[in-house]
């Protein structure tokens, strides 16, 4: 688990999501549970993410987005192919956590998220979210809810339910 520590460990992860961007035509990818601790090693994986595509790291054009915190289930970020994403994104700093990212463009608005296990953490993970800006364009919100709407659908542990599985009010109305 997590995005471990060592460069040669991150450029191969790195290069094999870019392999799925270009043999797949994925646009964006949402990653959680990151472990990055630090806005300098967040700093360096947005660089090592240009060098994979043989760019320069743009300060006001970014093709990666990382956020950071302590803990060993801290950090999400978000990837774009900057051959297939021709907008431009900007990071809305309002919804940065350990566990959320958002950028927006003129026409697109993508949430990362990585819900905590506890409920009542989810809770307000997910009461915060309802608070989020009104947006003209889409919105897409993804990631790791820790959480179902229906769990009839989702896994089961040992012929019963996983602790994920509580359905949750909150999240139902975060997604209407």
């Amino acid at each position: 688990r997590g995005f471990k520590n060592d460069k040669q460990n991150r450029i191969q992860w790195m290069q094999s999501w870019k392999q799925q961007f270009l043999r797949q035509a994925v646009h964006i990818i949402l990653l959680q549970e990151t472990h990055i601790e630090s806005e300098i090693e967040a700093m360096e994986l947005e660089k090592l993410w240009c060098a994979m595509w043989g760019r320069q790291h743009e300060e006001n054009n970014p093709i990666s987005f990382w956020s950071y915190g302590d803990g060993r289930r801290a950090g999400v970020a978000i990837l774009l192919n900057p051959y297939a994403v021709h907008d431009k994104f900007r990071r809305i700093h309002s919804m940065d956590s350990i566990r959320t990212i958002a950028i927006e463009s003129n026409s697109h608005r993508f949430i990362n998220i990585y819900a905590p296990q506890e409920t009542n953490e989810q809770r307000k993970l997910y009461t915060k979210l309802q608070k989020v800006d009104a947006f003209q364009g889409y919105t897409v919100m993804g990631g790791d809810f820790n959480g179902v709407l229906h769990p009839q659908w989702d896994r089961c542990t040992n012929g019963g339910p996983s602790r994920s599985q509580t359905k949750h009010v909150e999240l139902e109305a975060l997604l209407e």
